[in-house]
């Protein structure tokens, strides 16, 4: 079996798993793997078929994360440091930095 036809069939069981995952735990499955289904056509036009090499990607994907780091920082202190909706206590907890505590 050809790499590409094993990398193509691990990404769709990958996909449907996801979907049945989601399901079971009552996500939004729909939501999750259609965004899968869209980078699986995004790959498939480009990648996939001519691979691109990965000093030329390297760079501009870490800056990307470095400017998306900033951005979350920025809203976080344009909200006045607050960490909103219902799982900000998992970072705000007593028992340190990213702790599951749930509180009722």
């Amino acid at each position: 079996m050809r790499n590409k036809t094993r990398s193509l069939i691990g990404v769709v069981t990958f996909i449907i798993s996801v979907y049945i995952v989601f399901r079971l735990l009552a996500f939004p499955a729909g939501l999750f793997s259609a965004t899968f289904i869209g980078g699986l056509v995004v790959w498939m036009l480009t990648t996939y078929r001519v691979s691109v090499d990965p000093g030329v990607i390297v760079v501009p994907h870490l800056v990307t994360v470095i400017l998306f780091i900033v951005h979350v920082y920025e809203e976080f202190v344009a909200h006045g440091g607050d960490l909103q909706g219902p799982y900000g206590h998992i970072i705000q907890s007593e028992s340190g930095p990213a702790a599951p505590v749930v509180k009722r």
